[in-house]
């Protein structure tokens, strides 16, 4: 099975993404593909 991670792009929401993609790498999981997403305002 293949894992991947989906970031949405926004300000805040970068030092909420760091959080978590360092708490699943503390447990030993980690992405076969990211995917990050920017919003088109």
């Amino acid at each position: 099975m293949t894992t991947a991670f989906v970031l949405s792009g926004g300000g805040s929401l970068g030092a909420v993404q760091v959080g978590m993609l360092v708490a699943l790498a503390e447990r030993g999981i980690s992405p076969d593909l990211l995917v990050a997403v920017r919003s088109g305002r």
